[in-house]
């Protein structure tokens, strides 16, 4: 039996709507609901439907002016902290970096996650907040977010997660069962690590690094025991829609940890798995309070979040010195970065190998 405060709880809100449409529906009519913790804006930003799916978006409108001050923008789906009625696939998430600190911007309930309903959503956040113009889009390898951004911001730089992008190719590795023999021989573990290192080059290089690797294999007797994973490399990655969005060359954030640290913000937000509708659109309200509160002292000059980590911060000046000695001083081939550069991934490759 529910305890006495959960029922005094479960009294102050309506009925759980039936799907999205409703739940739109009674947010439309009643903006106490979705109201701001602190009473001063209204965190439901419209529903958005197609012929097949529904989507209710939440975004207030102090989010939406920090949405049109974002030039880099982070976007992944999470399904465990959506509420376990009414129906609903995942929630969307769009978040951004001020001050190194992580701001979640809105979330979407989306019954689906097929490109027309991403298209759709996009649109609708285009529409709601026309400032909006991104230069980077980082999310996850899922070809239709990727397409759905593509299409609703085609000037934009659409970029998949150089962390993904490592554990495919890895657990690939896996599949083939080459582990042992990487175990067994040293070259042919440091060539398979190698490719982990192919998005840090430019995308007009990358092809030219993957041949370097082939020709590697074919002097070191390894080409025809890999034919199969440089086919995997070849059909999956050296092709598009992945190719186009694969490099992460130059960038501040070659991975979407922004968007995965704001997914971890939810859950713990909603404390539980498959959290009730007005607890899940409770802890919502509670992630924009703190988001607006992060924005507030982030402005205001503040301290907001804790330096990079020493390993990482020498990550990235290592990976930046390859990256000199290739293209700017000449000193060093495709495939020496390849080799150099992937000792800097030894985490993720230690992970998925060993």
């Amino acid at each position: 039996m529910r305890s006495a405060i959960q029922r005094a709880r479960g009294a102050l809100y309506p009925p759980v709507p039936p799907d999205l449409h409703a739940l739109g529906q009674q947010l439309q009519a009643n903006p106490l609901l979705a109201a701001s913790l602190d009473g001063g804006d209204n965190l439901y930003a419209g529903t958005v439907e197609t012929p097949a799916t529904r989507s209710v978006v939440f975004m207030s409108r102090r989010m939406q002016r920090a949405l049109a001050r974002t030039s880099r923008v982070f976007c992944d789906a999470t399904f465990a902290s959506r509420p376990n009625e009414p129906q609903a696939r995942q929630v969307l998430q769009f978040s951004k970096v001020v001050n190194r600190a992580i701001i979640p911007l809105g979330q979407v309930l989306m019954t689906g996650k097929s490109e027309a309903e991403y298209t759709a959503v996009l649109h609708h956040v285009r529409q709601l907040v026309p400032q909006f113009n991104p230069l980077v889009i980082m999310t996850d390898f899922e070809v239709g977010l990727q397409n759905a951004w593509k299409t609703v911001f085609p000037n934009a730089q659409v970029i998949g997660c150089y962390w993904h992008f490592c554990r495919a190719v890895l657990k690939k590795a896996r599949e083939l069962g080459l582990v042992p023999f990487m175990n067994q021989h040293r070259q042919l573990r440091s060539l398979i690590r190698a490719m982990c290192a192919l998005p840090l080059l430019p995308q007009a290089l990358m092809g030219r690094g993957l041949n370097t690797l082939i020709q590697e294999a074919t002097r070191r007797g390894y080409v025809q025991f890999l034919n199969p994973y440089f086919n995997y490399m070849i059909d999956t990655w050296m092709t598009n829609p992945l190719f186009s969005t694969m490099s992460v060359y130059d960038q501040p954030h070659r991975t979407n940890n922004v968007s995965e640290s704001c997914n971890r913000m939810l859950r713990s937000k909603t404390g539980a798995h498959r959290p009730g509708l007005w607890h899940f659109l409770t802890a919502v309200r509670r992630l924009e309070q703190s988001a607006t509160l992060t924005l507030i002292a982030a402005h205001r000059g503040h301290h907001v979040a804790r330096p990079k980590k020493v390993s990482a911060v020498n990550n990235d000046l290592r990976i930046r010195n390859y990256i000199t000695l290739l293209l700017v001083d000449n000193e060093i081939s495709i495939n020496r970065f390849l080799h150099l550069a992937s000792t800097r991934v030894m985490n993720v490759f230690e992970q998925f190998i060993v």
